[in-house]
């Protein structure tokens, strides 16, 4: 099942929930016998709310950047990288990579190794591929990986790499896109 598919059938439902009035766990008959229903100063019972929980919150509650970090991340792990870091809470980030004339820099979301060869990932969502400080951090990354004989990378979601490509082609720069 795809992501928007999922979206939908979660939608529909919170829909339905919010539509559906809270009830009482007594029915109507066992209310009307005990004098709930009278107003005899007892406390009327109801459900709480259902409230999603678990992964299925915790999927909701990251952004898409986040859940596009995470894939390259499997991606890399399954590929053979090694000292992966990734920009993500409970794991090791990347190092901050400076301008060596200003000491102004960024941190990239992702940089491994595969062999001796360290590899540079930013990842950008289609909202962000255009944006200024996007450019900042592709030639300050671009700039570091010539220096050192290492590739940086453009991470992507699917469908946006020919977007990618011709963003970086405006800014000067020939870099490889991943789409994921």
């Amino acid at each position: 099942m795809d992501e928007w598919t999922r979206l939908g059938l979660i939608n529909a439902l919170l829909a339905r929930q919010a539509d559906t009035p809270a009830t009482s766990p007594l029915s109507s008959l066992s209310s009307g016998l005990l004098g709930l229903d009278r107003g005899l100063g007892l406390p009327s019972i109801s459900t709480p709310p259902l409230r999603l929980g678990g992964a299925l919150e915790q999927y909701f509650a990251k952004s898409e950047h986040d859940r596009l970090v995470e894939r390259l991340h499997s991606r890399l792990v399954a590929n053979l990288y090694s000292d992966i870091k990734v920009d993500l809470p409970g794991y090791e980030k990347p190092t901050r990579i400076v301008w060596t004339a200003t000491q102004r820099g960024h941190e990239p979301d992702a940089s491994a190794y595969y062999g001796f060869k360290q590899h540079i990932f930013e990842v950008e969502t289609a909202d962000s591929i255009g944006d200024e400080h996007t450019r900042e951090q592709c030639e300050l990354f671009a700039a570091y990986a010539r220096g050192r004989a290492a590739e940086f990378t453009l991470v992507v979601p699917v469908g946006c790499g020919a977007i990618a490509v011709t963003q970086l082609n405006l800014w000067g720069l020939d870099q490889a896109v991943l789409e994921i």
